[in-house]
Formats: structure tokens, C-alpha cells, sequence
């Protein structure tokens, strides 16, 4: 499995014509943090951070000016090496 790393779509410019080599599917910042299959367990986290206080799904803007210490757990978490 050979996924764009997070860093490289969330620092790059250009991610319309990168794609996830186990879905095929379009790579977007997006789609890495709330669709990718395999940072799933380290969603988990996050998810449950988020769903005692908010009901989903919740903006980009919420999601890092109420929950940034979450988001930055769950992206330290997240071996890039996998991705």
C-alpha cells in the first residue's frame, strides 16, 4: 500500500491528480482525515473527542478551532510510513 502521505496533501498545492493506491480514489486533505481506510484506528480517537460534545460531520474550521489538540494527537499518531 503506497497512499500519499498527509504532510504531502496537506503542504502541497497540486493533489488533483494524486490517488490513494488502495481505493484509486482522488487524495484530497479531505479525504485522507475523514475517509482514509488506513488511518482508521487513529480516527478513532478523534471521532470520540468529537462526538461527546458535536454531532457529524463537522467542518474544517470547527474541527481546528475546538478540537486542535485532538486533530494534533491524531496526526502525530498516524505512522506516515504506512501511508
Amino acid at each position: 500500500m503506497n497512499c500519499v502521505s498527509l504532510r504531502s496533501v496537506l503542504f502541497s498545492e497540486h493533489t488533483d491528480s494524486r490517488t490513494c493506491s488502495s481505493t484509486k480514489a482522488e487524495q484530497t486533505t479531505d479525504r485522507t482525515i475523514y475517509g482514509c481506510e488506513m488511518v482508521e484506528r487513529e480516527m478513532e480517537g478523534l471521532k470520540a473527542a468529537i462526538l461527546r460534545t458535536e454531532k457529524r460531520p463537522i467542518s474544517n474550521d470547527i474541527l481546528l478551532n475546538r478540537y486542535s489538540r485532538n486533530f494534533k494527537k491524531f496526526t502525530e499518531n498516524i505512522t506516515f510510513d504506512k501511508l
